[in-house]
């Protein structure tokens, strides 16, 4: 709740319902999905944690070109 009561003071549309719900696209409401918000902070913030699919030894090869190309 305070996550989205604090993403509220910017964005007026956000639904705060204190849930974390799978994303099913970006927004959602007036806002945007929790989760969504919550990952790009980390990315943003915490790139060391961020999880980076293409440093797992069994990521396809086209995969790991791909992400962070994308990132």
């Amino acid at each position: 709740r305070a996550t989205q009561e604090g993403m509220r003071e910017n964005i007026p549309g956000t639904v705060v319902d204190g849930r974390v719900s799978p994303a099913r696209g970006y927004k959602y409401g007036g806002g945007y999905w929790t989760i969504v918000s919550l990952n790009t902070f980390i990315r943003k913030f915490c790139p060391k944690i961020w999880p980076r699919l293409h440093d797992f030894p069994d990521c396809p090869g086209l995969l790991k070109t791909r992400v962070p190309q994308e990132l």
